[in-house]
Parts: structure tokens; C-alpha cells; sequence
């Protein structure tokens, strides 16, 4: 059940991250068994949704949470309707990058608001 707090951190979250995130494509790509030929395909499914790229900073590269190729990837939860995780991409431009952590989710009671993941492109 939602409670006051679910409701406003997470309009919270998706207001913020749609006025200052850039449209980047979410894609998750699912290996899918075809019984006709006996092999498995490459299915991607595709989420069109806001996301801030951040760097992280020297503290956290220095006490080896992030490498320096990474990228800090913050979506709000409201807009993405799967959990990021790992072998994920995100097309931001023309680049495109490797999800390489499974999503730190922040809670804003009973619900997810905020994802956050490392990725590198």
C-alpha cells in the first residue's frame, strides 16, 4: 500500500529527473529459446525514459566504489517499469553504455523512487 511519503518521493524523483535527465533508451536484451530451430535469439525489449549522467567523484573512486570509466546512471523508478541490472544497456547520443552493477534501489517507504547503477561506455 502507498503511503504519503511513496507518493511524494517518487512524483519527486520523476519530476527531477525529467526536467534535468536527457532521453536515453533502456534496453534489456533477453536470450529466448526458438523450439522451430533449436536455437536460442537475442530478444531486446526497449524503454524510452529520462536518465542523469553523473560522474562519480574522486572520494569514491579513491575508496574503490567506482573506477574512473564509469558513469553514475540515476533513473527514477516511477518511469522504468524493470529493475536495472547487470549486462543491461543504456543509448544516450550515439553512445552506448554497459550496465555493470545491479541497481541500488532507494526506498521512499513501501516503494521503489530512485535507481541508481554504475555503468561504462
Amino acid at each position: 500500500m502507498s503511503g504519503l511519503l511513496d507518493v511524494t518521493a517518487r512524483g519527486l524523483a520523476n519530476d527531477l529527473i525529467s526536467m534535468m535527465g536527457k532521453d536515453v533508451t533502456y534496453r534489456r536484451v533477453a536470450e529466448v529459446y526458438n523450439p522451430s530451430t533449436g536455437a536460442t535469439v537475442a530478444t531486446p525489449t526497449e524503454y524510452a525514459v529520462h536518465c542523469i549522467l553523473a560522474l562519480f567523484t574522486a572520494e569514491e573512486i579513491g575508496a574503490s566504489m567506482a573506477e574512473a570509466a564509469d558513469t553514475q546512471l540515476l533513473f527514477a523508478a516511477s518511469e522504468l517499469p524493470i529493475v536495472p541490472a547487470r549486462g543491461d544497456e543504456v543509448v544516450f547520443d550515439s553512445a552506448t553504455y554497459k550496465v555493470i552493477t545491479d541497481a541500488q534501489i532507494e526506498w521512499s517507504g513501501a516503494q521503489h523512487c530512485l535507481y541508481r547503477v554504475r555503468a561504462q561506455g
